[in-house]
């Protein structure tokens, strides 16, 4: 919650509380993504259709991202590199290492053979 916290901050430039689709537009613009694509976004978010986005809409539409993107970058896994994630995944409560940098680094920790051959582009 506190990286979905961090950019909502940052991307209410009035500091309201809320994202109005201005807000979204330039930061978003900034970042290369499209108008059209901006705009479907603040929809998609602004789910009781108020015009603008609370934080709590924010984060609900960031957490189901995160959770989307992982089922992304899971069905592009060779059965190797599923495995690898899973058994890495079940050793993440036990281990006290710093996450590893790879590209399943938010899901993983470790140093499997999956970081040298998963290649995930993140929006």
């Amino acid at each position: 919650m506190d990286r979905a916290n961090a950019i909502f901050d940052q991307i209410d430039a009035d500091k309201s509380g809320e994202i109005d689709s201005k807000e979204l537009m330039m930061a978003l613009l900034g970042l290369g993504q499209e108008h059209e694509t901006v705009s479907d976004l603040f929809r998609v978010l602004d789910t009781d259709g108020n015009g603008s986005i609370s934080r709590e809409e924010f984060i609900a539409g960031f957490d189901l991202y995160q959770k989307f993107d992982k089922l992304a970058v899971l069905r592009r896994l060779t059965p190797n590199q599923k495995e690898a994630a899973a058994k890495a995944a079940r050793g993440r409560a036990s281990s006290s290492r710093a996450e590893c940098p790879c590209p399943m680094a938010p899901w993983a920790t470790c140093c499997s053979p999956h970081t040298a051959s998963v290649n995930v582009v993140r929006v």
